[in-house]
Order: C-alpha cells, then sequence, then structure tokens
C-alpha cells in the first residue's frame, strides 16, 4: 500500500508530495496527516498506528535522599491516631492498617523519580536561554499560524544553541589550560565524548578465560596463556629430542655472563657498530618511519 499526499506549508505554498509505503495488511490501522509546524516551512508528516496495547510508564524509584523526614513523622502520626481508639483485632488488619499509613506518609514526604545527571557544560544561562526556547515553542504550538511566534521561536532557537555551543568551548578551553599538556588520549577522548553528550565508551574485559576454564588477567598471564592454547591446536610436528637441546642451549646464553674474548672483534657479538652499518640499516628502513624515543630512525 503507497499512500500519495501533496500538502501545503502554513502560507498555502503546495509542498513537494509525501509517499509512505506500508503492507496492505496494515492499511486499516493507519492514518496519515500533516501535522503543525514548528518554526520552518517543512511541515511534519505524522503517521499514526491503530490498535496494540499502551505502553506502560516507568516505574519511578523513590529518593531518599530529597525526603522529607520532618513531614514523614508528621503524616504518619495523623495517620497513626485512630489506633490508640479503636485498634486493629487481627494481624492482618494490623499490617494493612500499618502499610497504608506508611506508604500515605511516604507519597507526601519521599519523592519519586530522579533527574538525568547535568551536563559538565550545563549553566545558569544555558538553562535560561533553554526555557525561552521551550516557552516559545509552547506559543507557537498554541497558535501555529502566527508568522511573529514561528520567527520568535526560529530566534529563541538560534539563540539556545549559541549559548550551548558557548558553554561547551568555554569548558573544553578550561579543560585544556589545567591540564597543562599532561593528557592522556584516552582522557581527551573522554571529555570530547562528554560535551557531546555521548555515553563512555565501555572498557574492554580485563581478564580472559580458556576452555578449561582457566583465568587470566596479567599481560604475561594472558601471554602464557595463549601460548599453552595454541600449542594444543598446533599442527607442527614436535621435535623433544631437538627441543629440549635448544632449550638447554636458550636457557645456558641468559643465564651466563658474555664470553666474548674480544670486545674490539668485529665478528664478536659484544663489539659496537660501525657507522657504515648504522647507515645501511638506516637505508633499509622503510620510508616515513617515526622517530624513536631518542630521536634516531
Amino acid at each position: 500500500m503507497a499512500s500519495v499526499e501533496v500538502g501545503k506549508s502554513f502560507r498555502g505554498i503546495t509542498t513537494a508530495p509525501d509517499v509512505s509505503f506500508a503492507l496492505a495488511s496494515w492499511e486499516q490501522h493507519l492514518s496519515w496527516r500533516i501535522g503543525n509546524h514548528v518554526g520552518s516551512d517543512h511541515l511534519p508528516i505524522v503517521i499514526e498506528i491503530a490498535g496494540g496495547k499502551p505502553a506502560k510508564s516507568p516505574r519511578r524509584k523513590a529518593t531518599y535522599k530529597k525526603a522529607d523526614w520532618d513531614l514523614f513523622h508528621q503524616s504518619l502520626d495523623e495517620a497513626l491516631q485512630d489506633w490508640d481508639i479503636s485498634p486493629p483485632t487481627t494481624a492482618t488488619r494490623a499490617n494493612a492498617f500499618l502499610s497504608a499509613a506508611i506508604l500515605k506518609a511516604a507519597k507526601k514526604a519521599i519523592p519519586k523519580g530522579s533527574r538525568k545527571t547535568q551536563c559538565a557544560w550545563w549553566s545558569s544561562e544555558v538553562e535560561d536561554a533553554v526555557i525561552l526556547r521551550r516557552q516559545a515553542q509552547e506559543a507557537l504550538k498554541a497558535d501555529p499560524d502566527d508568522d511573529m511566534k514561528a520567527t520568535a521561536y526560529q530566534e529563541a532557537a538560534a539563540a539556545a544553541q549559541t549559548t550551548t555551543n558557548d558553554a561547551k568551548t568555554k569548558l573544553w578551553r578550561e579543560f585544556i589550560s589545567d591540564s597543562h599538556g599532561n593528557l592522556t588520549p584516552a582522557e581527551v577522548w573522554a571529555v570530547i565524548r562528554t560535551i557531546d553528550g555521548r555515553s563512555p565508551a565501555s572498557a574492554p574485559s580485563s581478564v580472559i578465560t580458556s576452555d578449561d576454564g582457566k583465568v587470566a588477567a596479567s599481560n604475561s598471564a594472558k601471554a602464557k596463556l595463549f601460548c599453552q592454547e595454541y600449542a594444543t591446536v598446533s599442527r607442527l610436528t614436535k621435535d623433544k629430542v631437538a627441543d629440549a637441546d635448544i632449550k638447554r642451549e636458550a636457557r645456558s646464553a641468559l643465564s651466563s655472563p658474555c664470553s666474548c674474548t674480544a670486545a674490539n672483534d668485529k665478528d664478536s657479538p659484544c663489539s659496537d657498530f660501525t657507522s657504515g652499518e648504522l647507515e645501511r640499516a638506516l637505508f633499509r628502513l622503510p620510508a616515513r618511519s617515526a622517530a624513536g624515543p631518542e630521536g634516531g630512525f
């Protein structure tokens, strides 16, 4: 099913057609209409779907930090005034009476819900600009054909965006000036994500587990675990006799001191490399190599 409609702006100008596609079985459940503008000649298209169950509102949690405990005690005492006059005759009635009194006092004294954590760049200037924009938008919704209100909303929206951008710029400059250049890439990107309003990047898992349940947290333990896993799946032929000789020789070379007799001998492992050897090694490096810690390539 395709619905083709030609709308008009609030100034009476014919706009381009809007084409909405849906399955034929959904046609009887859909309705199409042009909504009111919000400060622009581009009118919104509203497609409504009939039927289904209404969405349940999220359950709000009590905010005990903002509770008025004096009011809670006062309300609870007032609700329990009749307890001594006509006490409950059974435990069930006593429980119901006391629970109702506590819930009634909590409803008066303990607020529910929590405000979303404000952005680091949020300020009183930004809040005032956002309030003015919201007021202009509500006035435009009440009278969508008023050009003056449409212009006022556009100006309020532009002012709020400018104020927000200025607040973000100020926060970034303060962060850079206070850091004195001692920043890691992770810290820089964390602040950028905060300014953009994005959620922080999820940290990678610091623990890995093998198939047989072995857990490794440090880098060395992860390396050993990887080698063990690779050894179990490797298809390379193993020569235990030859490997034992190589391992023994490697351990001896690492544990024993240098046995060179002539340090100036060119064939000696401990001899200094010459300038020619260094130049030949540099020329063999790939192009556009980055400099090392000591300035060499």
